[in-house]
């Protein structure tokens, strides 16, 4: 893109070409061109050099680029409007080109005698011109907005719509308004389709990637005091590693209880959202929660943010990407990860800052994931800008992996200070937090001057004071009764030395002990917070509860009372969801056995109170006793019905549905078995009970529910040892039945999730003598069952990494070379893994795999054909991969995902492909995309720059082979790239081949591109005097219409019609 601006000389000139992610913020000038413009054009364009300079901006523009008109708009800094007539009245209201530079810019200045609404002259709705998307307002009512604009040119009131529209076309002037209006209804109709699925796949991925209500979460966090977090703000290192243009990582390490999390939400509100180019994304880590523990969870959070602040960041690519990849790929961090990474190279990205807060509760495996990829990002150079911002406790193990390899250190700020002055400035902001919670204690209890003087000066005496600690000693203070100076002094004077001790005091003074243990016993186990209506359902029940008739309820304000007067402090509420009150509050309550010994001195009566185990019974009773109310089997979910209104309407549903199970394979085996009647109702598949909990779960997988389940299969599914085990000696289920949707086997359901309890419970031998033999036989054929994809128990057992199952199918019996539909096998897919252990217990310890290399080159074509995109990304990062080789049909690999319009495959295989290697007959995979009528195989490529002047060997170019299908779109995509259209290839040009075959529509967009109808090929005839041959007047007119001149050749031919 060229700009102008003003010389060093104070006259006009126009820059260098700015590459599109390069260009710089620019003003733009909307007028409308008179008869006479000439010395009064100038004047405008003096006019709108002078404004922009006056606003800040070294550049502006003037253009008349059509198709790309309403993205110059929408992406200025600055629209300038110069009205030299009367505002009411003046021409640009009417002319039909100003109509996008209205809608289209994010700032419009009028420079005109009058400020009348523009709105009201217009008639264009206020919303539209405040920047709602154009999506928000119907096809109809956008092309109204036209009205009675004039333009020049009749087919401009269709042409001046494209940007409305998002629409691309050839100009054809000379067709007329009618036939441009209704080419621009075709497009749209079919475009509208397009957005119409993008728009239902953007949501659905949206939703897919919000696996955690991340701002709620983050919001649990109190603001800071107004004086707090300024040091830290004005830190050099902090300034330092905002201010930087390139890619940069910042630790903030502190202790427990030094207000972390309050100054990762002062950042994230306050001070990073400073420009409009920067966008800030979040992830606040909480151990307990497991949707707030892991890393890849985190990182579908920052996305999600990402394309909900800047939606044209979704691309096209990233979209089918993530939708490809199904529910599997938002549980792959490196998946994600390389994900983020694209969309931080986006030219339309700007800097990207992501800020991770409590990356020590994050569970470990995912985050040394994220050490091991912040790594690999900051220890080379990039050309994009991505921050993040980290806060932890001071742990020398999160420093040594967080820590780049050619890093002399990694940087970081310690929120206790590192010198005098930083400590200094810290004990004066925690006095600040101090004097304002004791200020606001003060006019809650009413206290005298005198008495708030006391409380004052006894707080500020205690040393080495935390945020926490003094949030959690004031609320001692509030809870203590007939608070008078005398009382102070005595409270104040034992007041906790520790944050464990005011713990302790805290729940010391429950009025009901039993009760808080229950709640906190819940709070600490549950797989989210749950919400207070679900809390009062969870406490309520009891084992011989049979309805919810038999609850006896709470309001929700009476048990948001009991809770506090039970637990105190210790358990907050936030709209209306339950949280302990910190992380220090877990680690005070919940026994850890690998946690560190315990100081002896601790004489503290609630420390470690509760055994993880016990919270699980707790919780997993609950459930199961929610799971059989009369309600689900009564008044089940309609077949047709609303998933998420039934559980609305069912308090503790949606939670008990979700993880009863998760919960119940935490008990010990005799629990468990004590429990199995209750779970073996639940689990009786032709109940209406079980078809409602069992479709509710399933939502949390994003794939088909299956059909045809057996009792042995949900218990195979879930990991029920005890279920399973009573199922098979008890109930004599049949181990060989598959489910009606996908052909699995219950051994294959448990293969595939790692549970090798039950796996070996599904393959060990039973009794002796001739019935074994038989069993074992037969046991054979189960462990090798096929699915409905050709895949067997061993193949899915791979799959998941699960080592131990492995063993254990392999020992029933289990084939390694078996191959599905795309000719996968378990010994394949575990050498493509790079699984070393996993190959050697497949093949045998210390021998090697024959013809490894052709295992994956195999393996990989035909996973392109069929397009199998899991397996393909798979594959092609495998050592040794020729991704450009022939196969055996002497085509690549790119050529085949390209004809075949598998779009998801093509991108990965780009990231190594020749995009422009040949095959045998010198087609390139822009060739062979032409042949399977599918616009997005060739934007894709075209996108990718791909040469669409490649010949095959018969000297063909994509568009010689696009004109054979007739398909439009991939007429019109080619013709928008630069290419010599009057080569010859055999003895024609495109536009004789053209005329030959009939293709009107092709022959009009190659005249408009500037093909001469009166040149002659080898063969000896010119596309006119060939249209004179086939006798056809229509087509004679068109090409007689675009010749230079009349000649001799246009006369004859026009005279003989």
């Amino acid at each position: 893109m060229r700009l102008l601006q003003y010389n060093t000389a104070g006259e006009l000139s126009l820059t260098e070409d700015f590459p599109s992610n390069k260009v710089p913020e620019y003003a733009i000038l909307s007028h409308t061109w008179g008869d006479q413009e000439g010395k009064a054009g100038y004047t405008k364009i003096r006019f709108c050099g002078d404004q922009a300079t006056e606003d800040g901006l070294q550049f502006f523009w003037l253009q008349g680029a059509i198709n790309s008109m309403f993205r110059w708009y929408r992406d200025a800094a600055k629209c300038y409007v110069y009205l030299s007539d009367a505002f009411r009245a003046s021409r640009w209201f009417t002319r039909g080109w100003t109509l996008q530079e209205l809608i289209a810019p994010a700032s419009v200045d009028f420079f005109s005698r009058e400020g009348h609404q523009i709105h009201s002259v217009t008639k264009i709705p206020l919303a539209a011109l405040q920047g709602s998307p154009l999506s928000a307002f119907g096809v109809q009512e956008r092309m109204a907005w036209i009205g009675e604009r004039q333009t020049t040119h009749e087919e401009d009131r269709a042409y001046s719509l494209f940007g409305l529209f998002d629409v691309h076309m050839p100009l054809l002037y000379g067709e007329g308004e009618t036939k441009a209006f209704r080419r621009l209804g075709e497009e749209i109709a079919r475009g509208e389709g397009h957005i119409i699925s993008r728009r239902d796949k953007e949501n659905k991925i949206l939703g897919r990637l919000n696996t955690s209500p991340y701002q709620d979460r983050k919001d649990v966090n109190p603001d800071r005091v107004p004086g707090t977090c300024e040091w830290f703000v004005s830190h050099p290192r902090f300034r330092e590693w905002q201010g930087s243009q390139s890619s940069r990582i910042l630790w903030v390490s502190a202790d427990p209880g030094c207000g972390k999390s309050v100054l990762a939400k002062h950042l994230v509100d306050s001070v990073l959202p400073t420009t409009r180019s920067r966008l800030v994304c979040y992830f606040f880590f909480k151990d307990g929660f497991n949707d707030q523990i892991n890393a890849t969870s985190a990182l579908c959070c920052i996305l999600h943010q990402i394309f909900k602040q800047r939606r044209s960041l979704l691309s096209s690519t990233i979209l089918d990407q993530l939708d490809a990849g199904g529910e599997t790929i938002t549980q792959s961090f490196s998946e994600i990860w390389k994900i983020l990474i694209d969309v931080a190279k986006d030219e339309c990205a700007g800097e990207i800052i992501c800020l991770l807060d409590a990356v020590d509760e994050c569970e470990s495996e995912g985050r040394s994931q994220l050490a091991r990829a912040l790594c690999r990002l900051y220890g080379t150079t990039t050309n994009f800008n991505l921050k993040f911002l980290l806060t932890s406790r001071p742990y020398d193990e999160i420093r040594r992996s967080f820590q780049p390899l050619d890093a002399a250190e990694l940087p970081m700020i310690r929120l206790s200070g590192e010198s005098s002055a930083e400590i200094s400035m810290i004990s004066r902001e925690i006095s600040i937090f101090i004097k304002a919670r004791a200020q606001d204690l003060a006019t809650r209890l009413r206290l005298t001057d005198k008495e708030h003087s006391v409380l004052l000066g006894q707080l500020m005496r205690v040393p080495n004071q935390t945020y926490l600690w003094v949030h959690l000693t004031l609320d001692i203070i509030q809870k203590a009764v007939g608070v008078d100076r005398d009382k102070i002094v005595a409270i104040t004077s034992q007041l906790p030395k520790t944050v464990n001790e005011a713990y302790d005091k805290i729940l010391s003074k429950s009025g009901d002990p039993e009760m808080a243990i229950k709640i906190l016993h819940i709070i600490v186990a549950a797989a989210r917070p749950l919400t207070m209506v679900e809390m009062g359902v969870a406490l309520a029940l009891q084992r011989d509860h049979r309805s919810y008739d038999d609850l006896e309820l709470k309001s929700e304000d009476r048990l948001r009372d009991d809770i506090r007067d039970v637990c105190g402090l210790f358990v907050t509420v936030i709209d209306s969801r339950i949280y302990l009150l910190h992380q220090t509050a877990r680690e005070f309550l919940v026994y850890d056995k690998a946690g560190p010994l315990q100081g002896a001195q601790e004489d503290l009566r609630w420390k470690h109170v509760l055994q993880p185990q016990e919270s699980h019974r707790i919780l997993a009773e609950i459930c199961v006793w929610h799971l059989l109310l009369a309600e689900l089997e009564t008044c089940p979910l309609d077949e047709n019905g609303s998933l998420n209104q039934y559980a609305r309407d069912h308090v503790f549903l949606d939670y008990s549905a979700k993880n009863w199970a998760t919960h119940f394979r935490e008990l010990p085996a005799g629990t468990q078995k004590v429990m199995t009647k209750q779970i073996l109702e639940i689990c009786d598949i032709s109940s209406n009970r079980f078809r409602t909990w069992f479709r509710i779960y399933w939502t949390t997988t994003s794939t088909d529910c299956p059909e045809g389940f057996t009792p042995l299969m949900v218990a195979s599914y879930f990991g029920l040892d005890t279920a399973a085990q009573f199922l098979r000696q008890e109930d004599g289920s049949d181990l060989d039945s598959r489910d009606a949707t996908y052909q699995r086997s219950a051994l294959s359901w448990a293969a595939k999730n790692g549970f090798d309890a039950v796996v070996k419970l599904l393959t060990e031998d039973t009794g002796s003598g001739l019935g074994r033999l038989k069993r074992r036989y037969k046991r054979g054929d189960r462990v090798n069952s096929v699915d409905k994809y050709g895949r067997t128990p061993l193949t899915y057992s791979v799959w998941s990494g699960n080592v131990a199952t492995v063993k254990l199918l392999i020992k029933a019996g289990a084939k390694v070379a078996v191959r599905d539909e795309i000719g996968g096998t378990p010994l394949s897919y575990a050498i493509c893994n790079g699984h070393e252990q996993m190959v050697e217990q497949l093949i045998g310890k210390g021998k090697q795999a024959d013809s490894v290399g052709s295992i994956v080159r195999d393996l990989l074509r035909s996973a392109v054909k069929k397009g199998d995109e899991a397996v393909v990304e798979l594959l092609v990062e495998t050592r040794g991969v020729d991704i450009n080789a022939e196969g055996g049909d002497g085509r690549t690999l790119l050529s085949h995902a390209s004809e075949h319009g598998h779009t998801i495959i093509m991108k990965t295989l780009l990231r190594k492909a020749d995009i422009n290697a040949q095959g045998r007959d010198g087609a390139t995979a822009l060739h062979w995309a032409t042949m399977g009528r599918d616009k997005a195989p060739i934007s894709l490529l075209l996108e990718s720059k791909a040469d669409v002047e490649a010949k095959d060997r018969n000297g063909s170019t994509p568009l010689a082979w696009a004109l054979e299908t007739k398909f439009d779109p991939s007429i019109e995509m080619l013709l928008m790239e630069r290419q010599d259209i009057d080569y010859e290839y055999e003895i024609d040009t495109p536009l004789l081949r053209s005329v030959e075959i009939g293709y009107e529509y092709a022959v009009r967009l190659l005249l408009e591109k500037g093909a001469m109808p009166t040149l002659k090929c080898r063969s000896g005839n010119s596309p006119l005097s060939l249209a004179k041959d086939l006798g056809s007047s229509e087509m004679i007119r068109l090409l007689e219409s675009y010749c230079p001149v009349q000649t001799e050749e246009a006369r004859a031919t026009l005279g003989s019609i």
